[in-house]
């Protein structure tokens, strides 16, 4: 599991932030989350930490090939 997942909805850990959306924006995520019967929260959440694993693994992709030249 990787170190950003959670492991408790009432962890006192957790944070809260707001975003800015386009109505047609929102109206994307709300549909994906109804697809998926996740909450728009839910949703967001698990998209932003697949994108910190992502990029977890860029950056570690990056410093093995410059260690490598």
């Amino acid at each position: 599991i990787s170190r950003f997942r959670s492991t408790s909805a009432k962890d006192p850990s957790q944070h809260t932030f707001s975003a800015h959306l386009k109505d047609e924006a929102y109206a994307a995520i709300e549909r994906f989350a109804e697809e998926k019967d996740i909450s728009v929260s839910e949703f967001i959440r698990r998209a932003l930490l697949e994108r910190l694993e992502d990029e977890e693994d860029i950056r570690a992709a990056d410093k093995a090939m410059a260690a490598y030249r």
